[in-house]
């Protein structure tokens, strides 16, 4: 089984590699400045009560106080 544990290891890493690389390409392409991305997150804050804690790191989600 190592033979093919290493081919989906392999795999696997070529597949986040070109995840990352369309997503780079089409973030460049259709939202270079952010302010697409930025307003996504502001009102997907609004409707979950949750906001991004910081544009960069769109995987950090945090709770937003109560009103």
């Amino acid at each position: 089984m190592g033979f093919f544990d290493e081919i989906f290891t392999e795999v696997r890493a070529f597949t986040e590699e070109f995840q990352d690389l369309k997503q780079e390409l089409v973030s460049s392409v259709l939202d270079p400045s952010g302010e697409l991305r930025d307003t996504v997150n502001e009102i997907a804050g609004e409707i979950t009560g949750k906001s991004i804690s910081s544009p960069a790191d769109t995987n950090s989600v945090t709770t937003a106080p109560t009103k």
